[in-house]
């Protein structure tokens, strides 16, 4: 479901209470929800983007990766599986030792179950299932954010330190090295590469390379040597944090985060790992000293909000203030230089989807260039980049700007009135499981994509939506769809149909029409007698194909990032074979080296 569809059903909850519908978008509560009423911008057309056609000279160059936060990380884990040579600078001395951002969404938990490094992060974190949100005094919780459609249900408070941390000493096993205390200083493009100047101390280093991707944040330098550098504007709205001890009269448990709405801002108290806790504050910036907060600063304001004068706050680790600016660059590339990550566009912090947009961007690139690279894919192919994912962060800028000017900067009396009112029928009637989708990024499709072809009408996962994971046999053992089609490479789902329709051989003729490639082709039978030399997963209890929505036979091709990209019946194979004419000169691609530990989804997380 996409943020258009979400849209028209929270419309639909709302028909049965009439006023609610004029104060949805006033709703506090559902900071997030504003963001599934926006559908995609517009994209601009393909032939507009400035991309550079490769030759031999620059791919004999390697990638140059600036800044060494989660998007860069993420992405240097990527290229060095695809076996991109490329490097990663850092102009900070080491990583950081505070947690800085906190919570993995399920959708990013399916990424780093694609690099092999989901249970090295589920093993330092909090696993939170549930929101407690507490508005203008009422308590409207808990609310679940525990989902079933992807095989991680629970939101990851694992903080930024450790995401970074795992993931350098990934690198750091294959031999790769953040180069630490290097700084860009200056970008060169030419035809076939980008010169960069590098700093590392009083040294100056001068080198060419292929494609140059700042992942260097909010304050990155990248972009000032593009045409994609923009002007920040002040929100008028401020945000102080604390990580600290913290006791009080609620529970302590890191299954549960708190969400607390008060006149002009809200504050959130979040668990995490070793006994540590972030306290937060938003609010116009007016209204607090425009410094990092005190303990006892904190302390006060949190008892207040709380209703609980027993708060006591201790140990303190980390203090921050920040004065929230929002922005955006007119693109992602230019030319052979690539922005990824907050250095596009500042993410705003309601909703914590900073982090994870970064890791968005950088799953969504990784394959993209390393295809480009290695396999004759079109430079168009990173087109789709910028296509995809800027369009996505104009919606989300849009949406948490709304929410928060709602919550903080024109509130209260409305907003107070909205969740006295409304609040409760529109979350038990489904508001609820609409929030936690938000907050999860599970619903960001990419229908609108050049990448995506879709020729049927029926209902079900269309193209441009997140494939979806399902058991099925492999002979006799039971594996799941997200053990093949997270090997790196695209994938070929061939659905039968549904038993009664008994549609085997259309789909085994159809596959015969495919050329000879090593594209990983396997067809999903409810038949136990299918036959073929492609690779039959068997579906006999149609499980696969309820969860897709498949009746009839229907084709899949899915993208290296868990996107299906073409849907079509058997019947309309010579749509596919153009798509990969166009866009899978060599369906080589894959992960070039097994990653580790081995990638099978835990027993644990794979609950109906």
């Amino acid at each position: 479901m996409g943020y258009l569809d979400l849209y028209n059903e929270l419309l639909r909850l709302g028909a049965s209470h009439p006023t609610s519908i004029s104060i949805a978008s006033a709703l506090a509560l559902v900071t997030t929800i504003i963001i599934l009423w926006q559908s995609f911008q517009a994209r601009r057309p393909l032939q507009d983007r400035r991309i550079f056609l490769p030759d031999s000279k620059a791919k004999a160059l390697p990638v140059l990766i600036v800044g060494a936060g989660p998007t860069g990380l993420t992405l240097a884990s990527l290229l060095a599986r695809y076996g991109v040579p490329f490097r990663i600078i850092e102009k900070k001395p080491a990583l950081s030792k505070w947690t800085k951002a906190t919570n993995l969404m399920q959708r990013n938990q399916e990424v780093m179950f694609a690099l092999g490094l989901q249970r090295q992060l589920e093993a330092v974190s909090g696993h939170m299932s549930r929101l407690m949100v507490l508005a203008y005094g009422t308590c409207f919780g808990p609310r679940t954010m525990y989902l079933k459609e992807t095989p991680f249900h629970k939101v990851l408070l694992c903080g930024q330190h450790n995401y970074e941390r795992i993931l350098a000493e990934d690198l750091e096993s294959r031999g790769i090295e953040i180069e630490f205390t290097t700084k860009l200083s200056g970008l060169t493009q030419g035809s076939d590469s980008v010169v960069a100047k590098l700093m590392c101390g009083n040294e100056e280093e001068q080198g060419a390379f292929s494609y140059v991707v700042g992942c260097d944040g909010y304050a990155g330098v990248t972009k000032t040597w593009t045409k994609l550098d923009f002007q920040t504007t002040k929100t008028g709205v401020g945000i102080r944090q604390i990580d600290c001890h913290l006791k009080w009269k609620r529970l302590e448990t890191a299954e549960q985060m708190w969400l607390l709405y008060f006149d002009r801002g809200f504050a959130a108290i979040i668990p995490l790992p070793e006994q540590t806790w972030r306290i937060l504050f938003v609010q116009p910036k007016e209204d607090f000293p425009q410094r990092d907060p005190t303990l006892n600063e904190m302390q006060t304001e949190l008892r207040q909000v709380s209703g609980d004068d027993s708060v006591q706050l201790s140990l303190p680790q980390w203090f921050s203030y920040t004065d929230l600016s929002m922005g955006i660059g007119p693109g992602m590339i230019d030319g052979r230089i690539i922005l990824a990550g907050d250095v596009s566009n500042p993410i705003l912090p309601n909703g914590g989807q900073g982090m994870n947009t970064g890791i968005g961007d950088a799953f969504n690139l990784g394959w993209k260039l390393a295809a480009v690279y290695k396999h004759s894919a079109p430079t168009a192919l990173l087109a789709t980049y910028d296509e995809e994912r800027h369009a996505l962060r104009k919606t989300l800028q849009v949406a948490q700007y709304n929410s928060l000017k709602y919550t903080t900067l024109y509130t209260p009396y409305l907003m107070q009135l909205a969740f006295r009112w409304f609040a409760e029928p529109l979350l038990n009637a489904g508001g609820e499981f609409a929030m936690a989708k938000a907050f999860s990024e599970l619903t960001i499709n990419v229908r609108s994509s050049s990448l995506s072809i879709e020729k049927q009408r029926s209902s079900g996962v269309r193209a441009g939506d997140r494939a979806l994971d399902a058991a099925v046999v492999d002979g006799t053992a039971t594996i799941n769809i997200y053990d093949i089609i997270y090997r790196g490479g695209w994938t070929l789902l061939a659905f039968t149909g549904r038993a009664s329709y008994n549609g085997n051989q259309q789909v085994l003729s159809a596959l015969q029409m495919l050329p000879e490639t090593p594209l990983a082709a396997f067809i999903i039978s409810t038949q136990a007698a299918t036959v073929s030399h492609f690779q039959v997963l068997y579906d006999l209890d149609e499980v696969a194909h309820r969860v897709y929505g498949v009746f009839r036979p229907t084709i899949y091709l899915v993208r290296p990032d868990g996107h299906v990209a073409v849907r079509i019946r058997p019947s309309q194979m010579n749509a596919l074979l153009e798509f990969m004419r166009v866009w899978i000169p060599d369906a080589s691609q894959a992960f070039v080296v097994p990653t580790a530990p081995a990638k099978k989804i835990p027993q644990k997380y794979r609950e109906n």
